[in-house]
């Protein structure tokens, strides 16, 4: 059974529980790539945005179904394959992002979600996603895309029932072989990038 199946399954047993227990938002805040991530975006800031439903299950335990997205960009000098380092020379553009669609355990140190500290932890099936832009002459871009899971890491502040402040970290895998063509040459490169990214979003509930 693939990851966004699972993910489909959990979704809908989790839409069992009452529906006066189930609540939902929003998130919102800017995002800072790391790893192979920071260097395609040569360093740039981000931003995330997160909507989610949530659920109470009792003594602090909540479930939160996510859809959420993570991007930056920037232009870099160069960035590496297997090919070795591809120089850029700052005239392509790179889009980097995560897009995910999947579920967290929260846990409300309090026993409630009505107000202090948290943390959790959840799994997603997303895309992560490279688009290039060159930006000298004529511009074009051309879209990668990578299914991979993404894991998430969290801990936040819940100010009272509707304001909470979160520092996320997501981190997905970017895997395309491109065939890169110069001339009559041309060979298949193969482009593996770690997409970790944190971010420190404001949040609201309903």
């Amino acid at each position: 059974m693939s990851m966004l199946a699972r993910t489909t399954l959990f979704l809908l047993a989790t839409a069992s529980l009452g529906a006066a227990d189930f609540t939902g938002g929003i998130q919102l805040g800017p995002a800072f790539p790391l790893g192979d991530m920071k260097t395609l975006t040569d360093s740039s800031t981000g931003g995330q945005f997160n909507l989610f439903g949530l659920w109470t299950i009792d003594g602090g335990h909540m479930i939160r179904a996510r859809l959420d997205g993570t991007a930056a960009s920037g232009k870099p000098q160069s960035i590496p394959s297997s090919a070795g380092n591809l120089k850029l020379n700052g005239d392509v553009k790179i889009d980097a992002s995560i897009g995910s669609l999947g579920a967290d355990y929260l846990y409300y140190i309090n026993g409630s979600r009505d107000a202090g500290p948290y943390f959790g932890a959840g799994l997603a099936a997303g895309t992560a996603k490279v688009s290039l832009a060159n930006t000298s002459g004529n511009t074009s871009t051309t879209d990668y895309n990578s299914s991979s899971a993404v894991l998430g890491l969290y801990g936040g502040y819940q100010f009272n029932r509707h304001w909470s402040a979160e520092l996320t970290f997501r981190s997905a895998k970017f895997k395309k072989t491109i065939v890169l063509t110069n001339g009559t040459n041309s060979a298949s490169v193969d482009f593996s990038y770690s997409m970790p990214a944190v971010a420190v979003v404001a949040g609201y509930t309903f």
